[in-house]
């Protein structure tokens, strides 16, 4: 009733996050599809910076930073630094090889062909990581702009991260394993027990260097790493 001029959509039915986001795209009007979440705060002039940075980039994809919300706990910290650390400022703008899953916007011409060659988002679900890996692959480029930027207020306990963290591992590696042979399937698995590490020293990596919010850093680390154990597990 506030927002008279928003096209709600409908389901009946439980229904996955990819899925929504495809049926939305294929409502969506726009040369531009921005994809965000509820737990989100865009300051004034985000939607200038969206618009100016797809004007100067003719990539099909670009991503903003992901700031710190006010009045964060250390479980909200932990959950930040696992999922957006890496896009925390200082962001070096230019070629990226990942995006920000909830600060990030398609020119709509990219989404419309691939579903002229064949991918259907609404049946199938609009996965953004495999999208993005899709297009670099095929020669596109990703674009980080630190200007475009998003507050992060998501609140979870210890435990609703841990089982989120589960869940969206299961997700990937079900939906990656899908994309590979069964050999490779079989030399990812048996490695499977590398990967607590590899993450645990990405996100260090990803986070120490940039000089802010140390000690919230270090002070989350053991929900950091319990999440990242969970996350393994379920991949």
């Amino acid at each position: 009733r506030q927002f008279s001029g928003l096209q709600l959509i409908r389901q009946s039915l439980p229904c996955s996050l990819p899925h929504l986001l495809g049926l939305g795209i294929k409502e969506a009007l726009g040369d531009i599809i921005a994809v965000t979440e509820a737990h989100c705060v865009f300051p004034p002039g985000w939607f200038r910076a969206v618009v100016t940075a797809h004007r100067r980039y003719p990539g099909p994809v670009i991503g903003g930073a992901v700031e710190p919300g006010p009045g964060m706990r250390g479980s909200d910290w932990a959950l930040y630094f696992a999922d957006y650390g890496q896009f925390m400022q200082p962001l070096t703008p230019g070629p990226a090889s990942e995006m920000p899953g909830e600060n990030v916007s398609f020119k709509r011409a990219a989404l419309e062909r691939a579903q002229s060659e064949g991918s259907d988002f609404a049946r199938d679900g609009f996965w953004k990581t495999f999208f993005c890996n899709m297009l670099l692959q095929t020669g596109h480029s990703l674009v980080a702009a630190p200007e475009i930027v998003f507050f992060y207020n998501r609140r979870l306990t210890t435990g609703q991260i841990v089982n989120r963290r589960l869940t969206h591992g299961r997700c990937y590696g079900g939906r990656r394993a899908k994309q590979v042979s069964t050999p490779r399937r079989t030399i990812i698995a048996f490695g499977g027990w590398l990967l607590p590490a590899l993450l645990a020293i990405r996100l260090w990596n990803n986070v120490w260097p940039k000089g802010r919010y140390r000690r919230e850093f270090v002070l989350s680390l053991p929900i950091s790493l319990a999440a990242i154990i969970a996350w393994s597990a379920g991949e």
